[in-house]
């Protein structure tokens, strides 16, 4: 018949995911192997983890995970630097631990000569009780998988017992299969509260973009003040590229004054495509002279498109900034968009009532802006 320590490495390699309830069924069966079978006196599982209060600060210890006695934390270095007793010392030298007396003494006995018949190690810190009972064998496994030690088994005996390979091999097995459980446990709630997490996000979020069956959207923003000619032409082009492919969406509303409202902003949100035309004249310009600024509103726009740029579950494929020749401006923009596909607005000399006037370039206007839309669309394609 297969030893307690087979079928439970056999079980631990059989599972990749471990419930709280499975956990539990698995403490329960070692709690009664090793208190009513073994006649063990304490069993404990101690997890990483924590930092417990000390004089010079907080300083990481070990806590209580499975007992048969009374939970309890504690540092792992006590104010001078020393080891907090053998506990403390198996887990972070990652050392497998069988301590005895060579007197024949209880390890609680202050006369105690300490024998490690494990690993042999000499100088051990003091035996610290964890019920104050007296103890002849105390068993130390540090409890780790994938390379990380996260915990120590601690199993005390009140009599003394011999070290033999053979319960060497046993306990490997078993606390090697206890280790893999505890990381399964701890790995399947974090993918549990993952999931929880992702599911409020799904419920949350799901349908809240444009229908899969809209036609993806064009929105075009640009001032109520802005020069005329430009926004013809602006029109023309989107109307001729847009048709037949591509929702326009244009709100000459959001330019008057006021706060831009939530329909501007979901409409914006769901676009695939953007285009902003920033500028608009100053008042009291003569128009041999005129200058322009940037739009506060179409700023924002822009703005959103900006940020919606830089975010990967966003659906904007991308955009394009529309601005007078930077001589005629007042500011520079207060946002980088040297990198994006910027359509100056050309303009060329005329004469108008005797004298030379700036007015734009329409066909240049309309070749360099179709160029960009057709670009722009081989992106979102």
């Amino acid at each position: 018949m297969k030893s307690s320590a087979n079928l439970l490495s056999q079980f631990a390699l059989a599972v990749d995911s471990v419930e709280d309830h499975v956990c539990e069924v698995v403490r329960n069966l070692l709690m009664r192997h090793l208190i009513e079978r073994c006649e063990a006196q304490h069993f404990e599982v101690l997890m990483d983890g924590i930092r417990v209060d000390g004089l010079h600060g907080q300083k990481p210890g070990l806590q209580t995970k499975w007992t048969s006695g009374q939970s309890r934390s504690f540092p792992l270095f006590t104010d001078d630097g020393e080891y907090r007793g053998q506990t403390a010392f198996a887990y972070h030298r990652n050392t497998k631990l069988w301590v005895t007396c060579q007197n024949d003494k209880s390890l609680n006995d202050p006369d105690a000569d300490y024998l490690d018949l494990w690993s042999e190690v000499e100088d051990l810190p003091p035996y610290i009780a964890p019920n104050g009972a007296s103890a002849r064998t105390s068993i130390l496994i540090p409890l780790s998988y994938g390379g990380r030690v996260f915990g120590v088994a601690f199993i005390e005996f009140a009599k003394k017992l011999s070290c033999t390979a053979e319960l060497r091999a046993e306990l490997d097995l078993m606390f090697a299969a206890l280790a893999r459980i505890i990381w399964l446990n701890h790995t399947t709630n974090n993918q549990l509260e993952d999931t929880k997490a992702a599911i409020e996000k799904l419920e949350t979020s799901f349908g809240q973009d444009r229908s899969l069956f809209d036609q993806p959207s064009l929105f075009f923003a640009a001032s109520s003040r802005a020069d005329k000619d430009v926004i013809d032409v602006i029109h023309d082009v989107l109307k001729e590229k847009t048709e037949d492919r591509v929702q326009l969406v244009i709100w000459d509303e959001m330019h008057k004054s006021g706060p831009i409202g939530p329909e501007i902003i979901r409409a914006i949100s769901t676009a695939r495509y953007g285009v902003c035309y920033l500028s608009e004249p100053l008042d009291g310009e003569h128009r041999s002279e005129q200058r322009y600024d940037d739009n506060e509103n179409v700023l924002f726009e822009a703005g959103m498109f900006e940020a919606l740029t830089a975010d990967p579950d966003a659906g904007l494929k991308g955009w394009i900034p529309i601005r007078e020749e930077w001589p005629s401006l007042t500011d520079d923009p207060p946002f980088d968009i040297a990198g994006h596909r910027m359509v100056v607005v050309p303009r060329v000399s005329t004469a108008a009532d005797g004298e030379a006037v700036l007015v734009v370039d329409s066909e240049a206007l309309h070749e360099q802006l179709s160029r960009q839309i057709e670009s722009l669309f081989e992106i979102g394609d």
